[in-house]
């Protein structure tokens, strides 16, 4: 796989930790405030954005670890990685 495709996928991957991250603060302090603190999501809403904020963080561990992966698999060919 050519480095510019690798480093394609590592910023998708990347760009779904952060867009993962920012909704999870976003998601939290609207409940938070809405609801107050509590152990379990109850709200049918905050159980979905929870669903969606663990498949963002899912995509993008998976995306970076196959990165990962294409990486040693160059570095193990001898050849050299070019950024």
């Amino acid at each position: 796989m050519k480095s510019k495709k690798i480093k394609t996928i590592w910023n998708l991957g990347v760009s779904f930790f952060i867009g993962g991250l920012m909704l999870w603060i976003v998601e939290t302090g609207i409940f938070l405030i809405i609801e107050g603190w509590h152990y379990k999501a109850t709200n049918p809403i905050e159980i979905w954005f929870d669903k969606c904020v663990g498949n963002m963080w899912n995509c993008a561990t998976m995306l970076i670890i196959y990165c990962l992966f294409q990486i040693a698999i160059k570095l193990s060919n001898g050849k050299k990685i070019k950024t």
